[in-house]
């Protein structure tokens, strides 16, 4: 059979499930050879490609990965190609850094937090709740004398 090219949705413990490039979808059972090869390419990148070779059992699509002489590699594209930890390590730190120092003149006392709470007023009545307005209401009102029992 002609190997058809396919995207790997997603892997998972009894299979992948793939998309063929003629829109029907295949499985790939765990116990191909490939399985291992078609996981981690899926680990690195979204929706590898790989050329499988499709064969129908009991009315369902079983993928097998097509193997050559050499291994196949899946096709990446430019923009999706994983980076190299160190590369992604420096790349978010330079982030975080120019963010840091765009943002440095936005709250001089907002990093430390007992400056910041020091300029606050105390909260005005109306807006303390309920049952703290409610103790010093009626804690200074006179007391009901008490029921007659009938």
């Amino acid at each position: 059979m002609e190997p058809i090219r396919g995207a790997v949705l997603s892997c998972g413990r009894y299979g992948c499930v793939v998309r063929l490039m003629d829109g029907r979808f295949a499985n790939l059972p765990s116990t191909d050879p490939g399985y291992g090869r078609v996981r981690s390419a899926l680990a690195h990148a979204r929706k590898p490609r790989f050329p499988f070779v499709v064969s129908e059992q009991d009315g369902w699509l079983l993928a097998q990965l097509a193997l050559g002489d050499e291994p196949t590699a899946p096709e990446l594209p430019a923009e999706r190609a994983p980076q190299t930890q160190a590369d992604a390590d420096s790349s978010l730190d330079d982030k975080i850094i120019e963010y840091l120092r765009q943002t440095e003149d936005w709250d001089p006392n907002g990093a430390i937090a007992s400056r910041a709470q020091e300029g606050k007023e105390a909260p005005r009545e109306r807006l303390l709740p309920f049952e703290m307005r409610a103790r010093r209401q009626y804690r200074e009102s006179p007391k009901r004398p008490p029921r007659k029992k009938h």
